[in-house]
């Protein structure tokens, strides 16, 4: 029983790469870092606004990696930066017409891409990825929390 689930393990963490390398060669060829291309994904995705905290959030990434990509952003155009109502230190990131454009070229037919294969999965198969993959996240981050606290004092 070990052995295979040390197989399933093996399956899933590849599989999980394979994934992320689909994504970080679409960054690659839109000429973006990662962490650039995560968050036009997100500001694309709704109107709403984000802080680089809410981002770093959303996107579970530090806050200094988020920084440092919105630096860059904010240098090729594609979004700038406005205070936030009730506070001078934190600011929303919001998309400029040029990242708008560049998001109608290029993020907006990757979501097609993504929504057409999601969509060649029946619908409970779909379901069932979401509610695994899920229910995984959760008890992966239960057992890191429970894992961390046992070198805790360990430096």
């Amino acid at each position: 029983m070990r052995h295979d689930i040390n197989v399933l393990l093996k399956i899933l963490n590849r599989q999980v790469k394979a994934v992320g390398a689909v994504y970080y060669k679409i960054a690659s060829k839109f000429k973006l870092s990662e962490s650039e291309f995560w968050i036009l994904y997100v500001l694309s995705d709704t109107g709403e606004k984000y802080s680089q905290q809410e981002l770093s959030e959303e996107l579970s990434i530090s806050k200094q990696t988020v920084n440092s990509a919105v630096r860059s952003l904010l240098q090729k155009g594609y979004v700038f930066l406005e205070n936030t109502s009730g506070s001078s230190r934190k600011k929303n990131v919001l998309i400029t017409v040029e990242g708008e454009g560049f998001i109608k070229k290029y993020i907006e037919p990757l979501k097609t891409a993504e929504q057409k294969a999601f969509l060649k999965m029946d619908r409970s198969d779909r379901e069932l990825y979401i509610a695994l993959s899920q229910a995984f996240t959760a008890n992966l981050q239960e057992e890191i929390e429970h894992f961390l606290q046992l070198y805790k004092t360990d430096k």
